[in-house]
């Protein structure tokens, strides 16, 4: 039975408050349960079951499905409601800029991720209005609360001694948004030094890809266009999967509208590999090795292959997040994913591993049936073949071993594509990095 919006009357109060901690739908994907119930890129979520659409009630609702959802087009203010059901699946949900989530940042109970992909996804200009927030996170308790108070300088000074190089980058795309390239640079100087201090090696795609992002601008503030192309076409060419560079290097280069590609896309997977079954954590069984070609050689014409290179790591946040939308993607439609492979290198102890005690959502993977299996490449022959820079990254394959998308976020983007694609006789017929 089809779902249809339904048209909504409120009182502009609860509008208003509404608004305060509402989220933002970056894009609607061809094909999916959300374009088919009319859902448009720009609107806002309201309320998820009369409550604000907080992580935890996202996540819910993925699993769980919906009694009613609350949506605002920004551009008419007409407000519509979404009967119950499953979730929505097929939109990429972004944090507005509001009230709650200036909250959320200064209380440090903001999630990182879902930061980034404001600019990523969303207008990177927004983080003007964030400023205030990341400075507040990233001072000490008292002067956080009395800051306003201390002596300009020295609450600057206090600010650039954090350790949060997180939230130091973060900071810098605000001061970035306000014309402060200064204050921009030291910033991200400051968070990469305070990163090598500490040891990190490792960081999501979409750390460094914001370094080059806001790098990339402060060339074009100064009027280096030839300079911010090169940069730009090169941040591209090393994290391709985010968004985010890829509209600006579209820009620079008057190419609006521009769709740059991995080139692995349309591609025979390039590792036809054999690994051992084994599960460092012991969720999962051991078993017999496994290889790529015989999996492939079980799939049906419909039904894909998910692939996830996980490098050092046996799990991690982003990686958590996916498994999320994997489970309610599979309860979706359980017929289109046939197999998922997890390739690790981890070969610690588990209980080196931050997240050992914090992994029950692959125990919620394997209880609603989402057949996977653990692989183990000791190695990294597999993560040096493809050439992975971003920890999870997916490859989903269709029965010919043909990469459908690649992708190195927890998003659903790749899911729906792989399905349009897999169906898109042109792109197997043309080479899309051309």
């Amino acid at each position: 039975m089809s779902r249809t919006l339904t048209a909504e009357n409120w009182p502009l109060p609860q509008v208003t408050k509404s608004r305060s901690s509402c989220r933002e739908i970056a894009a609607v994907f061809e094909g999916s349960p959300a374009q088919a119930i009319g859902l448009m890129p720009g609107w806002l979520i309201l309320q998820i079951d009369g409550q604000a659409p907080t992580d935890d009630a996202l996540s819910r609702s993925k699993q769980n499905g919906i009694n009613t959802v609350t949506v605002q087009d920004p551009s008419t203010n007409e407000i519509w409601s979404i009967p119950a059901g499953p979730w929505p699946h097929g939109i990429k949900v972004i944090p507005s800029v509001n009230d709650q989530l200036i909250a959320d940042i200064k209380s440090g109970s903001v999630n990182l991720y879902m930061l980034h992909a404001i600019w990523n996804h969303g207008d990177w200009g927004e983080f003007a209005k964030l400023k205030d927030a990341f400075e507040i996170s990233l001072l000490p308790l008292v002067p956080s609360l009395f800051g306003r108070f201390m002596n300009p300088e020295r609450r600057q000074a206090q600010i650039f001694a954090s350790n949060d190089y997180n939230n130091l980058v973060l900071l810098a795309l605000s001061y970035k948004a306000l014309g402060m390239d200064g204050l921009a640079r030291k910033a991200i100087d400051t968070a990469e030094q305070r990163r090598e201090e500490q040891g990190i090696d490792r960081m999501p795609s979409q750390y460094f890809g914001l370094i080059w992002f806001i790098d990339t601008l402060m060339k074009l503030g100064i009027g280096a266009t030839e300079e911010a192309l090169e940069m730009s076409e090169t941040a591209v060419a090393g994290y391709p999967e985010l968004n985010g560079l890829r509209r600006l290097y579209a820009s620079i280069a008057n190419r609006e509208g521009l769709i740059l590609w991995s080139p692995l896309l349309s591609k025979p997977f390039p590792c036809n590999y054999r690994l051992p079954q084994h599960d460092p954590f012991g969720t999962w069984p051991d078993g017999p090795p496994v290889s790529l070609p015989e999996t492939l050689s079980d799939l049906q014409d419909d039904q894909f292959l998910l692939v996830y290179c996980l490098g050092e790591y046996r799990t991690n946040g982003p990686f958590r997040q996916e498994l999320e939308n994997l489970i309610a993607l599979y309860q979706l439609a359980p017929d289109k994913i046939a197999d998922v492979h997890i390739i690790t290198g981890y070969n610690k102890a588990p209980e080196d591993s931050h997240w050992y005690d914090k992994n029950q959502i692959e125990d919620q993977l394997k209880a609603a049936g989402v057949p996977c299996r653990v692989l183990v490449d000791d190695t990294d022959s597999v993560i040096t073949q493809l050439n992975v820079n971003a920890f999870p990254s997916l490859y989903i394959l269709n029965r010919d071993g043909i990469v459908l998308t690649v992708e190195g976020l927890a998003e659903e983007d790749g899911y729906w594509q792989a399905i349009g694609r897999n169906q898109d006789s042109a792109f197997f017929q043309t080479d899309p990095a051309s």
